[in-house]
């Protein structure tokens, strides 16, 4: 799986006459009509695959060609091409994840102390959801071991009696049982 931020990167030869050489998505990318065709593309699996090579190269119509880049290292713009580094500090990525490492610790102190206070009523809310699942789970459970159990019993039975019945006769035992 591709990671956040993930790019494309073209050798000079591919389609000499373009000036791009770094293919990336942005939030504004994702929102075009184009966006909304990569999330019908994309399926159930849009949230982690849009951050990807495929859907850059399924967006830009890049026919495979170019070398998948990606970096997850925040620390130093220059870990990534100028235009990904501008689109960063721009806000162009709130659709596809989090860097936290550009902040200040002042600011990050703001943003785990904010983002403290959006998880816990989502904690609850989850919380809140299973409790409902797992009971109508436990409720299912009891007749579901009655069944087996009912379809176990007889049949580990007749494998124990059918053993018997072989072992009893001392012909079918090693000599060191007769």
């Amino acid at each position: 799986m591709c990671e956040f931020v993930s790019w494309k990167e073209m050798p000079p030869t591919w389609k000499p006459d373009v000036e791009r050489r770094i293919y990336f998505l942005t939030d504004s990318d994702l929102k075009s009509k184009r966006g909304r065709e990569l999330k019908k593309y994309l399926g159930p699996k849009y949230e982690e695959d849009k951050i990807g090579h495929g859907a850059i190269d399924w967006f830009y119509k890049l026919e495979g060609v170019g070398r998948n880049q990606e970096c997850t290292e925040f620390l130093d713009p220059n870990s990534f091409p100028a235009e990904i580094a501008q689109a960063i500090k721009d806000g162009k990525f709130s659709m596809f994840g989090t860097c936290p490492q550009i902040l200040t610790d002042a600011a990050n102190e703001i943003y785990w102390a904010s983002r403290k206070a959006l998880e816990e009523p989502y904690w609850a809310s989850l919380k809140a959801l299973e409790e409902p699942y797992r009971a109508s789970l436990k409720a299912l459970e009891e007749p579901y071991r009655a069944s087996l159990k009912a379809l176990e019993e007889p049949y580990w039975a007749s494998l124990k009696a059918l053993f018997w019945k072989i072992a009893k006769d001392p012909q079918n035992r090693k000599e060191v049982w007769r």
